[in-house]
């Protein structure tokens, strides 16, 4: 912080020697030629004209704020334009009315814009530099504004400046009197340099303030002096002992800087302390890799390394990596401590290598209730088939146990073996089907006809198939069909010569009719008529004259027709 202060004072010093000198030479330098004049006075103007502009390169550096940077360079640029008008009117235009009147009026645009952009600056203080300009701030434009034009327009009305006219001629005698818009505008700078100091005071949070806001106004007090001693002094401005735009720049830079030094106005500078003070253990290096800055703990590391860490980050040990961002000129290297980060990383692996234990441990359990479920599923269905077949299986097997030497007898029972044999395989499959699909298409009740008319043709009773299948059917539906004509063949076995089936089945309805040539028979009373009357069924079993016929009916959609009797059935009915 010294150091950047020393450097300030310097600069300071340097710049009034640059003044002073000029002041002299003015003075004391008289040329006697015309090319030697005009050296001098370009010289001279071209140091004036550079204190502002570096003045406001420093600006730059110094202060971050978009919009408090953008007005300060404003201050900077009025400063600049006050030293090109006062060349212009005392080199190009000299002499030359109404023009080089006409520059000394415009004198007044920078003049009231060095304080206009000073106010704006310190009314940006504590403001983000997105938010618009307050209203405060557009009102004293606008008076601003008002005050530039009445000065500029003064052959009008003559407000700012009585000019003093010779009777003669009427020409312009160079000599004027102050109006009341000279003295308003005067004025108004006075209150607003008086408001700006009185807000940095109010806006300073540091301790003694007091002490603070005395350097500028010493400052000022001192310049507002050689302002007064300026106006008073007999004689042209030009062979008085300063300029009024060396007054003007010089002022407005010092009490500026009077402000800065003592930190009434935020600054970002002190870079290099900061820096140093910051805990990171870090450093900035150029591109060739030479340290430039380094903070109190220094990494020490050497180029080669530091050149690895360009691309990714590159692991130190301790818990801690080295990693880099480009700047301006070379790049920054920090040491990061991520000693937290492993610990936290080590810690989640560690939860999920348990996680992954625990979830091989909830799998396989998974798959244990999965194999468990399967197999009582499996159980079920076989208790389902066996409660379903059980009737079927006790006939075949007192079939099986029964003997005989009657060939008719033997011949009889095979054919009854070869029938529930059929029944049994075939129901089985249907109840497979129908438990895991809720459904049967009707084409696999058509099989299971079709395999138990082929057991009945092998034991040489003639056979016949109508068929005529579609869709699906409801397992109940199905399994009840094939019940239906299972009960028909056993009850006709020993009297059946032949047996046609007709069956007719299409989304969901269904009409069966088995037809038992050679058998009188009829089924129990109230033979599932509980179940039949569930599904919306209709089971009729007649009798004929060459033996009988069962029908079975069930018109999910009422879209069985007439033509899906066969016939004869209608009599049977």
């Amino acid at each position: 912080m010294r150091r950047e202060r020393f450097r300030v004072t310097l600069a300071a010093l340097v710049t009034a020697a640059l003044i002073v000198g000029c002041i002299l030479a003015g003075h004391w330098i008289r040329p006697k030629t015309a090319l030697a004049s005009s050296l001098v006075f370009w010289t001279v103007s071209m140091i004036y004209f550079a204190i502002p502009v570096f003045w406001g390169v420093s600006v730059r550096r110094r202060v971050l704020h978009g919009r408090i940077r953008r007005t300060l360079y404003g201050v900077a640029a009025a400063m600049a334009l006050l030293v090109v008008l006062r060349c212009l009117r005392c080199r190009a235009f000299d002499g030359a009315e109404p023009v080089s009147r006409l520059l000394w009026y415009a004198y007044s645009v920078p003049i009231l814009s060095i304080p206009l952009f000073s106010y704006l600056a310190i009314l940006s203080i504590g403001r983000s530099e997105h938010e618009p300009v307050p209203k405060k701030g557009i009102a004293v434009l606008g008076a601003w504004v008002l005050l530039m034009a009445g000065i500029l327009t003064n052959d009008l009305h003559g407000l700012a400046f009585r000019l003093i006219r010779d009777p003669g001629t009427g020409e312009w005698t160079g000599e004027y009197a102050y109006g009341p818009l000279y003295a308003a505008a005067l004025a108004a700078i006075l209150t607003l340099i008086a408001v700006m100091l009185l807000r940095l005071w109010r806006r300073c949070q540091l301790e003694h303030r007091g002490r603070r806001i005395a350097v500028p106004l010493g400052v000022l007090a001192l310049f507002a002096l050689a302002g007064v001693i300026y106006a008073v002094l007999p004689g042209p401005a030009d062979s008085r002992f300063i300029e009024i735009v060396v007054l003007v720049n010089t002022g407005t830079i010092a009490v500026w800087e009077a402000c800065f030094q003592t930190d009434l106005f935020p600054m970002n500078e002190q870079y290099r302390e900061m820096f140093a003070a910051s805990p990171l253990s870090a450093e900035i290096v150029d591109e060739n890799y030479h340290v430039r800055y380094a903070s109190d703990t220094p990494m020490g590391l050497p180029a080669s390394v530091l050149m690895q860490a360009e691309n990714a980050a590159i692991p130190l040990g301790n818990g801690t990596r080295l990693r880099s961002a480009p700047i301006a000129g070379g790049r920054v290297f920090w040491r990061e401590d991520v000693s937290e980060v492993e610990r936290m990383l080590a810690a989640l692996r560690e939860t999920g290598e348990r996680l992954a234990e625990n979830n091989e441990l909830l799998s396989a359990e998974v798959e244990l209730r999965r194999r468990r479920a399967s197999v009582d599923e499996e159980n079920r269905l076989y208790d389902r088939i066996a409660t379903e077949v059980s009737g079927a299986l006790g006939s075949l097997d007192d079939l099986l146990c029964a003997e005989s030497d009657d060939a008719a007898e033997e011949a009889q029972r095979l054919a009854a073996v070869c029938v529930i044999g059929a029944y049994v395989k075939r129901r089985s499959n249907l109840i497979l089907i129908g438990e895991r699909e809720n459904t049967v298409a009707a084409a696999e009740l058509g099989l299971c006809l079709r395999e138990s008319l082929e057991s009945l043709a092998s034991c040489g009773i003639g056979t016949a198939l109508d068929l005529d299948t579609t869709g699906n059917l409801t397992k109940e539906t199905a399994w009840l069909a094939y019940d239906i004509f299972e009960e028909a063949a056993e009850l006709s076995l020993g009297y059946l010569s032949a047996i046609r089936v007709y069956c007719r089945a299409s989304e969901g309805s269904i009409a069966l009719r088995v037809r038992c040539t050679g058998a009188h028979f009829a089924f129990p009373d109230d033979w599932r008529a509980e179940e039949i009357g569930r599904l919306g069924g209709a089971l009729a079993v007649s009798g004929q004259e060459d033996g009988t016929l069962v029908s079975f009916r069930f018109d999910r959609w009422g879209r069985l027709e007439k033509q899906d009797r066969e016939p004869g059935e209608e009599a049977a009915g």
